[in-house]
């Protein structure tokens, strides 16, 4: 029989490394590792579009000294006694083109990450603001939890084998315990034995 061709130290060794081997191969994922992952983000919906029809003042106000749109450099002055007036010529063409022209305006009120943008279209046209579109894109915050687990092996069995210059080789195996393993090889020339201690960083 094959057992008899070993000692009795060498059948305790070849059943000892067995088991361990079986062993390592029955429980090398029983160690497990859990973990919470929460992470949190703001997601944009969909925008919302509307519009203000023919908005009504709320107060109007003349001013004392007003802006106007050309002022021809002559001008007329009449004295009266001591006060001086100047009188002023305007162009009227321009104040009517000025009157008629239709101005479009964009303006971003809120651009913000977690509330959202706000953005108003105002029109003004015969001196009158016509009408005011609005895009109101909201944001949500959303928060979403993961349980990661992680398989941690407690037992690694291995195989292995060596050759030097062809002369001889052996055969063997072993296990690691986590970080530490233990190796024995069998070298039949000589029926020598050899065992080795590592460890993985």
């Amino acid at each position: 029989m094959v057992m008899e061709k070993y000692s009795s130290l060498e059948k305790k060794i070849l059943i000892l490394f067995a088991i361990v081997f079986v062993i390592g191969c029955l429980f090398c994922n029983r160690n497990k590792k859990t973990s919470t992952v929460t992470k949190t983000e703001y997601v944009k919906l969909p925008t919302i579009i509307g519009k203000v029809e023919q908005p009504i003042p709320e107060k109007e106000t003349t001013p004392k000294t007003p802006i106007f749109p050309e002022i021809v450099v002559e001008y007329d002055t009449i004295f009266k006694t001591d006060t001086f007036f100047v009188i002023q010529k305007i162009d009227t063409l321009v104040l009517i083109s000025d009157y008629i022209k239709r101005r479009d305006y964009r303006i971003t009120l809120i651009d913000s990450d977690t509330i959202g943008t706000i953005v108003v279209m105002p029109t003004v046209q015969y001196n009158t603001l016509s009408f005011i579109d609005y895009e109101f894109t909201p944001t949500r915050k959303e928060t979403t939890t993961s349980i990661i687990i992680e398989k941690k092996r407690i037992v690694m069995p291995f195989v292995s084998a060596s050759c030097l210059f062809g002369d001889s080789f052996s055969i063997g195996g072993g296990a690691f315990y986590y970080n530490v393993g233990v190796e024995y090889q069998y070298i039949p020339d000589g029926s020598r034995h050899w065992f080795s201690v590592k460890y993985k960083f």
